[in-house]
């Protein structure tokens, strides 16, 4: 059982379900996970100071997971993970 904003959740995950065995994961060891490239990389604005003065710079990157997270994109894992939902699909 997980525990969420106080409410206990079963969830059905397995080994084989999380980021480190799916085809849209790319591992990266000098962060110590990886990179979620099923989606395109998200855009974030960060302050930059340069010789001209401060600023605002645009930055791009894929959101990084562990090898042991889990969503619910993953291929091998087709039915929903909350009890009661259904794929949509």
């Amino acid at each position: 059982m997980e525990k969420t904003n106080g409410i206990e959740i079963e969830r059905n995950v397995k080994e084989s379900d999380c980021c480190a065995s799916c085809p849209h994961w790319f591992e990266r060891m000098e962060i110590g996970g990886g990179e979620c490239r099923f989606n395109p990389p998200v855009q974030f604005i960060l302050p930059v100071t340069t010789l001209k003065g401060s600023g605002v710079g645009l930055q791009s990157s894929f959101p990084l997971t562990t090898g042991d997270a889990w969503c619910g994109k993953h291929p091998e894992r087709g039915a929903s993970r909350w009890p009661g939902l259904r794929d949509s699909s």
